[in-house]
């Protein structure tokens, strides 16, 4: 069950930062055809989704009562996680015309840091607290997750900042070209950095 979910989680982080490339350097493609817009965004639904049952299933299979720091660190990142989901489900329902989930427009640009600092806290925790004592392998590189969520958090903080003080943009595509030549290697790099963690965890379950 846990090696499928975290398969299913791999293939949603490869999904959604597809989705953001694509979009940020080629939104017209989104603005003509409204089919393949619903399509899109249902699977960023289910990508979302599949963070979510990731850290509900960690959180009840790899934990005992002792991992107190570690279930805290795992409980903030599902929250974090399932408020990006009603974020998600809010944005998928919008393309079908749809005004079932209410949610202030001024505080929707804060789920996203949420869910990248829910997720930085975790990574530091679970490096400080591996599932394994062995720092001989794969864990000592459990650094490199940590690294990827600082990086993704500080994009985030920019891109909030800059929608409370110039009012231009809300999220990632919507930055300048050339804030995107800049930002877009960093995103690469903090999505490999993440990843590492989730194909870290894949090798574990085959135990």
């Amino acid at each position: 069950m846990l090696r499928k979910v975290t398969l299913f989680a791999i293939v949603g982080i490869f999904y959604l930062f597809l989705l953001r490339t694509v979009g940020t350097f080629y939104q017209h493609i989104f603005r003509e055809n409204l089919t393949l817009v619903q399509i899109t965004k249902a699977l960023a639904l289910l990508a979302i989704l599949a963070f979510v049952f990731f850290f509900a299933c960690f959180l009840k299979y790899c934990l005992g009562k002792k991992r107190t720091e570690l279930k805290g660190a795992t409980v903030f990142v599902l929250m974090g996680y399932i408020l990006m989901t009603v974020l998600y489900l809010k944005d998928l329902l919008s393309v079908f015309n749809v005004k079932g989930i209410f949610s202030p427009y001024f505080i929707e640009p804060f789920i996203p840091l949420v869910g990248s600092l829910s997720l930085l806290v975790f990574f530091i925790v679970f490096y400080k607290n591996p599932l394994t004592k062995s720092r001989k392998n794969a864990e000592k590189f459990l650094i490199f997750p940590v690294v990827g969520a600082t990086i993704d958090l500080i994009i985030r903080s920019f891109i909030l900042l800059r929608y409370f003080y110039f009012r231009d943009i809300r999220w990632f595509a919507d930055l300048p070209e050339k804030f995107k030549i800049i930002v877009t290697p960093l995103v690469f790099f903090s999505f490999l950095m993440i990843l590492y963690f989730f194909t870290y965890f894949y090798k574990y379950t085959e135990k």
